[in-house]
């Protein structure tokens, strides 16, 4: 059903406003069911096509990240991350996927200080926990 408009030029009546709400998660929803099963390159047109209607979704973005890191795309996948924490600072998986960019980029007293961030709001993270034992291995830190 198409969405009705309400009585002000370009707007959304509310039945309009949730169908439009509804069709965006789904759309959402379908990036992420790619990304699971292993279609990256489709999760990553779903994903572009999502943001690009809803630029300011920071879990859009981190998701985004992670699978830019898993293509290891690494600028493009500090670029979504970062856009992530600027929506949201706070974003954990933001701000575990720039962590384990910065890893990968060899940047390890970033990583680390991602990874601790992450800790000090959510200590019982354990892929975070990993994160920060193989930043302290890589520094030499075996203590």
């Amino acid at each position: 059903m198409p969405a009705r408009k309400s009585g002000h030029a370009g707007e959304l009546a509310p039945s309009g406003r949730a169908e439009v709400a509804q069709l965006e998660a789904s759309t959402w929803e379908e990036a992420q069911a790619l990304l699971i099963a292993g279609r990256r390159e489709e999760a990553h047109v779903v994903y572009s096509r999502f943001l690009e209607r809803n630029p300011e979704c920071a879990g859009a973005w981190a998701d985004l990240g992670a699978l830019l890191l898993d293509q290891l795309c690494l600028e493009e996948a500090s670029e979504a991350c970062e856009r992530a924490l600027r929506i949201d600072a706070l974003h954990l998986e933001a701000q575990i996927n720039l962590g384990c960019v910065r890893l990968r980029q060899e940047r390890l007293e970033d990583a680390e200080a991602l990874v601790r961030r992450v800790l000090e709001l959510v200590p019982e993270r354990l892929d975070a926990s990993l994160d920060l034992a193989e930043c302290r291995i890589r520094q030499g830190d075996l203590e």
